[in-house]
């Protein structure tokens, strides 16, 4: 994805007002690429310049099938269709937008399985974007963006996110553990836990 192609993302995240307003998804993106680099630096994942696009994208626009109940097969619904207009000038490749659809997809529900037509590249690393994303919008499930930063430990094949915070987040916790179980099956982990650091 290049750069231009991610500002007309996020032009068309903030004309469809991101599904719920801007500051949740905002947080989500935030928090999303704090993950990704922590996982980078602690050698889960090799760095690269796509990924964070595609999380970001996907974090801003993750949220547009609102008010559908099933928000997250409705906004795959509506992006499979309006992203290629979008950039029809300047497409996106095959993979980069099913990784968005696949991060919008199944950033909620239990059900990781392929919708459509539309074909899983690379499905060990979209699961791998995708438990990011999960992971970074359970984090702001009270709304508020009280999680005003993370830092991840890696032991063995346990992994801990320690989050800052001076609020409680007693929710975002447990919705966090709720939703770990893709990241913990797309990175081979044993478990995944979260606690607070209130400095």
């Amino acid at each position: 994805m290049t750069d231009e192609q991610l500002k007309m993302l996020k032009r068309f995240a903030k004309n469809l007002n991101y599904g719920v307003g801007p500051d949740h998804p905002k947080q989500v993106k935030k928090l999303s690429l704090k993950i990704y680099h922590q996982l980078v630096k602690s050698g889960l994942l090799v760095n690269s310049e796509n990924d964070p696009k595609i999380l970001s994208a996907a974090a801003l626009l993750h949220d547009t099938g609102y008010p559908e109940k099933r928000h997250n097969a409705a906004a795959f619904d509506r992006l499979k269709v309006e992203i290629p207009e979008i950039l029809e000038s300047m497409p996106l490749s095959s993979d980069d937008l099913s990784a968005i659809l696949y991060c919008a997809l199944w950033h909620r529900s239990n059900d990781f399985t392929q919708r459509d037509d539309i074909k899983i590249f690379n499905r060990p690393h979209v699961e791998k974007l995708a438990g990011i994303l999960r992971v970074a919008d359970a984090l702001d499930r009270s709304l508020q963006q009280l999680v005003k930063d993370l830092s991840l430990q890696l032991q063995g094949d346990s992994l801990k996110f320690v989050l800052k915070s001076k609020y409680s987040i007693d929710i975002e916790k447990q919705r966090a553990g709720e939703k770990a179980n893709l990241l913990e099956q797309a990175f081979k982990l044993r478990d995944i836990s979260f606690v607070q650091n209130l400095t």
